[in-house]
C-alpha cells in the first residue's frame, strides 16, 4: 500500500461542512484548525511510517496546517468519499485505531453518515 500527504485544502474541504453557516466565528475557525492539525499530524505520521524503510527518501517534516474556510461546501457523500481516501493515507501507523487522528476522522464520518438522505427515516430495528 502507498501513502501520500493530502493538502490543507483537502482537509479543509472535509471539515468545512461541519460549520455550514456562512462566515465562521473565531471559535469555530479555532475548532476546525485544531481538528485539521490532528488529521494532518496523523497523515504525516502515516506517510513517514510507510516509507521509513526507504533510505532514498527523507522523512517528511511537519508544515503548519492552515484551515481554509473559503473552500466550497461539499455534500455529505462527497465528504465521506474524501474521508475514505484520507483514512487510507493515514492508517499506516501501528496504533492507528487508538490515535487521536482516527478519533477525529471517526467523529467526522459519523456526523456525515447521519446527514445522508434517508438516514433518519431508516429502520433501526428488525
Amino acid at each position: 500500500m502507498s501513502a501520500y500527504l493530502v493538502s490543507d485544502t483537502y482537509i479543509s474541504a472535509i471539515l468545512r461542512p461541519l460549520y455550514p453557516s456562512g462566515r465562521m466565528s473565531t471559535d469555530l475557525v479555532d475548532d476546525a484548525q485544531a481538528r485539521g492539525e490532528v488529521l494532518y499530524a496523523q497523515n504525516l505520521a502515516s506517510v513517514n511510517c510507510r516509507y521509513a524503510h526507504r533510505a532514498d527518501l527523507t522523512e517528511h517534516q511537519p508544515l503548519p496546517f492552515k484551515f481554509d474556510q473559503t473552500v466550497p461546501l461539499l455534500t455529505p457523500i462527497e465528504v465521506l468519499r474524501l474521508l475514505d481516501c484520507l483514512e487510507h493515507q493515514s492508517s499506516e501507523t501501528e496504533h492507528y485505531y487508538s490515535a487521536p487522528g482516527y478519533e477525529v476522522l471517526a467523529q467526522v464520518r459519523n456526523h456525515f453518515i447521519r446527514k445522508l438522505p434517508g438516514y433518519k427515516e431508516a429502520r433501526r430495528d428488525l
